[in-house]
């Protein structure tokens, strides 16, 4: 299903005892939600309590499967909790609620974790989870323990205790006590609650002062020291251990005040190489924040060998209080914080937007599309599309010679398609998105597109997108802002797609798909069947609602169609007086050379009401200028209108006139801009009618394939339209 999708988690780890209990497990969140997680556990006795999830961390067997996100782990330690054996329910809250599985958590005793990582003949370091009110050591063979005390942050754990930065890390040194004093070799081992965690063999002073001539000198693998030992032949001193990592360091470039108490923050983390990403934040903690990092590979290359560095944008709510607002960072094992300058420190808004990454603020503006905390950016004091304005009109527009070939459409439907061949050929990390900005009143809204994934073949992609937060049909015209990354460059331009009907950018992709640089047949099938089947979710959603009330037989309202020619307008002339007889007002559709010498018929007389039209708008004229809803339809062929004028039944209505704004929504989804054909379409749908027009020629299995997709919401929505005439 494109555009929506089940947001899940699991709870895979349970423990409580002591006083603590450990929830580790996985959620799966859209970016926008990290910031405002919590995780909400209630016992069965009925107490609640919640915490929030600040150290959500990448879980590389819980990739991203296109629409649906990444999921990442959590370990979170917590205390208070009243005893519970079975039974408790874990829920994440994050803009809504998602329940864990299973859905009965039942807790295992809890038992303590942690690692000895090293010690020598002065000091021991670690790691240890455990519960505060049972005794946790470290202690040398024969000679003695020492209590441990976890005071430091690593940011390499993946636990968390709610606070932010949680301290799980320890270093004793073991200067002025009595395992200072050991001789020969001594093991070492780390206990908690009387579990051993860990141990490692040392060398007392005097053994480490000698080995036997020729003996292997002693090394370090897996937190283990090893080596041959020995009482005489004293060795030199070992060499110095290597000097500690360079601290992670962050240059605030820009601190200003945005729309809605916000405050936006740009600058660069620089750390030392770890495979890893820098996370920043505000504090006091923020209920929601938006944080995008993107390349600077100017300043990339004027670092020492090692280092590396990311830019940010970072938007988030302007803490209250009374402490001072302060930007923590995490890079490379290491944390930091930094007081701000105050609000109006560096750049304008704007101009921080055009000076920054454009992959970052293409990101950034999506997070705001989205709602989340950049949506402050696009505050109407900052310009039409916000702080976006001038990053906006710096976007170059898409040409046709960008490309070998490119086409683009959009549809009433809210919807957007794009074609492209690539030279050279299409890899398969080619990824392209796409961002929808809705003109509106001379400014700018950006929407999200929700999109189906790309078919790709070696020269060719095809992309599908759709527009979810619609509420109404037909969506207004849009332009599209894409960001196409392929062989290891990013490109961004701004798209003002042809416009077409639904159906014929349906047929659009499926004949593009056919060319001969396009994919297999049964993939292009394949493709186009999950597309399909998720448009036909996401609009039913829509569509689909409570039946219309039963239509009264007066007023009646006679849809005509078919006024195609003279013949037809003669026709309609000398049944003028019939129609006047039995309906309440006319409503004429076909091409305007028809329609309006039909109009002049009834419109000089005055005796019922006359709408006409051509476009699915003229369905919405006899409701605007008046017409009590609660009426009845009729929907009629001028081919059969003389025959329906001989029989006084045929005159009943079929069909409510409350149904009219619904009908010109189905037909902006699965029709033509066509009011004659859209009521010919219902018509037939619900056995009124002649036989339904077709979608074009069906001489492809693809072609047949959008089709009866097309046809289906015809069929599928057609009780909607069908309730018994009611007594007039």
């Amino acid at each position: 299903m494109s555009g929506v999708y089940a947001l899940d988690g699991y709870v895979d780890t349970a423990e409580h005892g002591d006083g603590v209990t450990l929830l580790g497990g996985w959620v799966r969140l859209p970016e926008a939600g990290l910031p405002s997680a919590r995780l909400r556990l209630t016992t069965p006795g009925g107490v609640s309590q919640d915490w929030p999830l600040t150290r959500l961390l990448a879980r590389r067997d819980l990739p991203a499967e296109g629409e649906v996100p990444a999921g990442r782990g959590f370990q979170l330690l917590v205390r208070g909790l009243p005893d519970w054996t079975e039974g408790a329910l874990a829920v994440v809250h994050a803009g809504g609620e998602i329940l864990l599985h299973p859905p009965a958590v039942n807790p295992a005793p809890f038992r303590p974790r942690g690692h000895l990582d090293g010690a020598d003949g002065k000091e021991a370091w670690g790691w240890l989870v455990h519960a505060p009110g049972t005794e946790a050591v470290i202690e040398m063979e024969g000679m003695g323990r020492l209590p441990v005390r976890c005071d430091i942050h690593r940011a390499d754990l993946p636990f968390d205790d709610g606070s932010p930065l949680p301290a799980f890390g320890f270093h004793l040194h073991f200067a002025g006590t009595a395992l200072a004093n050991g001789r020969g070799p001594r093991r070492v081992a780390l206990r908690a609650a009387g579990v051993k965690l860990g141990e490692v063999v040392v060398e007392g002073q005097a053994a480490i002062a000698g080995a036997p001539a020729g003996a292997e000198a002693g090394g370090r693998a897996n937190s283990r020291i090893t080596g041959l030992l020995a009482e005489a032949a004293p060795l030199p001193e070992p060499p110095p251990a290597a000097p500690p990592a360079e601290p992670p360091q962050l240059v605030l470039h820009a601190c200003r005040a945005v729309g809605g108490g916000h405050l936006l923050l740009a600058g660069r983390v620089e750390w030392t190489e770890d495979g890893g990403e820098p996370s920043l934040r505000l504090l006091p903690a923020s209920p929601a924040q938006s944080l995008v990092l993107f390349d600077e590979p100017d300043e990339l290359a004027g670092l020492a060998p090692g280092r590396t560095c990311r830019g940010f944008l970072l938007v988030a709510a302007r803490p209250g209080g009374t402490e001072p607002p302060m930007l923590e960072w995490v890079a490379g094992g290491q944390a930091g914080r930094q007081p701000l300058p105050g609000e109006a420190h560096g750049p304008t808004p704007d101009a921080v937007l055009h000076q920054a990454g454009w992959g970052g603020v293409f990101h950034l503006l999506r997070e705001a599309a989205g709602g989340g905390a950049a949506s402050a950016l696009l505050a109407p004091q900052l310009g039409p599309a916000g702080a976006f304005t001038r990053w906006l009109a710096g976007v170059p527009w898409l040409e046709p010679a960008d490309f070998p070939r490119v086409e683009a459409w959009a549809a009433p439907s809210g919807e957007c398609a794009m074609a492209f061949t690539l030279d050279p050929a299409i890899g398969p990390d080619t990824r392209l998105t796409l961002l929808a900005l809705l003109p509106e009143g001379g400014r700018v809204r950006p929407l999200p597109m929700a999109q189906s994934p790309a078919l790709t073949s070696e020269t060719m992609l095809l992309a599908h997108g759709l527009l979810p937060q619609l509420t109404e049909l037909p969506a207004p015209p849009f332009e599209l802002l894409m960001e196409m990354r392929h062989a290891g460059e990013a490109q961004w331009f701004r798209v003002s797609p042809r416009s077409l009907p639904a159906p014929l950018l349906l047929a659009a992709l499926h004949r593009h798909a056919a060319l001969p640089e396009g994919p297999e047949l049964g993939e292009t099938l394949a493709w186009l069947h999950d597309l399909l089947a998720a448009r036909e979710e996401s609009f039913a959603a829509m569509l689909i609602g409570a039946p219309p009330p039963l239509p009264a037989a007066r007023p009646l309202l006679l849809a005509l169609h078919g006024l195609d020619d003279a013949e037809a307008v003669r026709l309609l002339a000398m049944a003028a007086p019939a129609i006047e007889a039995r309906a309440d007002a006319v409503l004429l559709l076909g091409p305007r050379e028809f329609t309006e010498p039909g109009l002049e018929i009834f419109l000089p007389r005055g005796r019922i009401a006359a709408h006409g039209g051509a476009g699915l708008a003229a369905l919405r004229g006899p409701l605007r200028r008046g017409l009590d809803p609660a009426g009845g339809l009729l929907i009629l062929d001028m081919l059969e209108l003389a025959a329906a004028l001989e029989r006084e039944e045929a005159f009943q209505p079929r069909l409510p006139l409350s149904a009219l704004p619904l009908l010109e929504q189905i037909a902006t989804v699965a029709g033509l801009p066509d009011a004659a054909d859209a009521v010919a379409r219902l018509a037939a749908a619900t056995g009124a009618g002649l036989p339904p027009p077709g979608f074009g020629a069906q001489d492809s299995a693809a072609a047949r394939l959008v089709a009866t997709h097309l046809h289906g919401f015809w069929r599928g929505l057609a009780p909607l339209f069908q309730p018994e005439a009611a007594d007039g």
